[in-house]
């Protein structure tokens, strides 16, 4: 696959899906993939399927509405089309080799510009958005 600029593939709008029900969360990301080994089978599983795995029970509420999910998927497919970002998936060509060695890469990357600049050296600041009034004292 190469980068995604307009049309998702069932298996891509799958993924999409699960990313958005699951807020971005890792963990319950991989243990639906896991457990359901495609993403298809995953977001076409029961809710009470994903409640006996241990989904938090915010998940389980958005994943309960479809149709909410769905009106989400063709609002970034809408976006791809008009270009204002692109869209890679872990099993794309395009996915940055440094990322898919990380211990738990994301399974979609959003990006904006030249995708081929996500493939050089990297440099990232990691920091709370809200943080304490001893973090605030003590920061570097």
């Amino acid at each position: 696959m190469t980068a995604v600029t307009s049309s998702l593939s069932d298996d891509q709008r799958a993924i999409l899906a699960l990313w958005y029900e699951v807020n971005a969360s890792l963990s319950a990301y991989h243990k639906l993939i896991t457990s359901f080994g495609y993403p298809q089978l995953a977001w076409q599983a029961k809710v009470e399927a994903w409640k006996q795995l241990g989904i938090h029970h915010t998940h389980l509420k958005r994943h309960d509405q479809p149709e909410q999910t769905l009106a989400n998927i063709d609002k970034i497919q809408q976006a791809l089309i008009e270009g204002r970002y692109g869209l890679l998936f872990a099993d794309d060509a395009d996915y940055p080799a440094q990322l898919s060695q990380i211990y738990d890469p994301p399974p979609l990357l959003f990006y904006r510009g030249n995708s081929a600049r996500l493939h050089q050296a990297q440099i990232a600041i990691v920091g709370s958005r809200k943080p304490t009034a001893h973090a605030q004292k003590n920061h570097v």
